[in-house]
């Protein structure tokens, strides 16, 4: 085993793995939380509630929590995700228990003076402000809602204003309360780090975290889409998401989907960008990516455009989808992009916050974790008849549609069509 993971009489999962060549550790302190958790009147809580670690403990100041943090030449920071949350440091292999000491002080201790909150609310809801007028991250909200419009998977991490607006100490303390326990959380390391000094620490820093039940996901079964959603700002491009439903974390074909990926628009290769940017010169930014979870996921192909040229793009785009769902993907191209998987995988591996992130957050999922030898061979085994048989499944359907146009633009749903 490439990893070592040792679960505390309390319930919280250390897991670790040790880098022989590097004198760093990454470490991540993960909880199965997210903003799929929410229920409406809580839209944005998790984000938030990551916020305010940063405000101050019982015997840490704010800038208590930041110089300290710089006094060990540390580099901190911490996000939040539709299902997790992750407070996380890099620092020398010598300030272990100095790190570890902050972070379980500010996910334990954590006060939540309404006083940081009135201060803190102001902060988010300029973020919010920042994504609203960031077209591309309007339309992939959109795109999300038209995949999930039913779920809280379909809504924004940061949460709706209003709530946010209006948040008090009472609600983040019990939400903290809700959610931080220790059956939720996993400790994840990698580097230069000792296993079992890491389990030491932990059962001392850890102590006063508070014991619960790991929080069980309802899943998501069956969900109405939107076929076609839009909204107008002022931008001089139509911003557009087009995709489907697809494949959880946990669907054995994962790589195979991750494949397909690639192929339509992966790269600079790809089919999408060679057929929307270098052929016609229709986009300056077109890809593909997935976005998995627990229990489902979503494939989208994105692009900005000129209004003239939205509906050529969205028609490049299903004409591709079409193909991959229909004809055997080339031997050679296979290859070629399997290789290109495979080397971008290989770079990671001089990363320590690479090998936490990917320990921490597949642990914290409950999904399989493959070395990286395990996840190449992987790569390797997936065949033409691979790739056409899950094309043929997710790939060959009616589109949904997100669209950010400008706010002279008419007939978005004429582009649908």
């Amino acid at each position: 085993m490439f990893y070592q993971k040792t679960v505390l009489s309390n319930g919280i999962t250390i897991i670790t793995e040790h880098l022989d060549s590097v004198r760093s550790i990454a470490l991540g302190l993960w909880f199965h939380v997210g903003s799929r958790d929410e229920e409406p009147q809580e839209a944005g809580l998790s984000h938030f509630l990551e916020h305010m670690m940063f405000k101050g403990t019982k015997k840490r100041s704010a800038q208590d929590i930041s110089e300290e943090f710089e006094a060990i030449g540390a580099e901190f920071n911490a996000f939040t995700s539709k299902e997790v949350t992750c407070y996380h440091a890099r620092f020398a292999q010598d300030k272990l228990e100095g790190a570890l000491d902050i972070l379980s002080d500010m996910v334990v201790n954590s006060q939540f003076k309404n006083e940081d909150i009135v201060l803190e609310r102001e902060v988010v809801l300029e973020e919010i402000a920042r994504s609203n007028d960031t077209p591309d991250d309007v339309v992939f909200e959109l795109f999300s809602d038209a995949i999930f419009p039913k779920h809280p998977l379909g809504k924004p991490v940061l949460g709706d204003p209003e709530i946010i607006a209006s948040v008090e100490h009472e609600q983040v303390d019990a939400y903290h309360k809700k959610y931080y326990h220790s059956a939720n959380m996993v400790v994840a390391a990698a580097g230069a780090v000792d296993h079992e000094k890491l389990v030491r620490l932990c059962e001392n820093y850890f102590e006063a975290m508070p014991n619960g039940i790991r929080q069980e996901r309802k899943l998501l079964k069956s969900n109405d889409f939107k076929k076609l959603v839009s909204a107008q700002k002022d931008t001089e491009q139509v911003q557009i998401c087009l995709g489907f439903e697809s494949i959880s974390k946990d669907d054995s074909r994962t790589k195979v989907a991750a494949l397909i990926d690639s192929i339509l628009g992966g790269g600079m290769s790809s089919r999408l960008f060679q057929e929307v940017r270098e052929k016609r010169g229709l986009a300056y930014s077109v890809s593909s990516f997935s976005q998995r979870y627990e229990d489902t996921g979503m494939f989208c192909v994105y692009a900005g455009t000129r209004p003239d040229n939205a509906q050529e793009v969205i028609e490049i785009a299903k004409r591709e989808l079409l193909k991959i769902a229909e004809e055997k993907v080339p031997q050679k191209e296979l290859e070629r992009v399997r290789e290109y998987i495979i080397g971008l995988l290989t770079l990671r591996l001089v990363s320590t916050q690479s090998h936490m992130s990917k320990l921490g957050s597949l642990e914290v999922i409950g999904t399989k974790i493959e070395s990286f030898d395990e996840v190449v061979e992987g790569y390797r085994a997936i065949n033409q008849e691979d790739i056409l048989k899950l094309a043929q499944e997710l790939y060959a359907q009616s589109p949904s549609i997100a669209l950010v146009t400008p706010r002279d633009f008419k007939g978005a749903e004429s582009l649908y069509d």
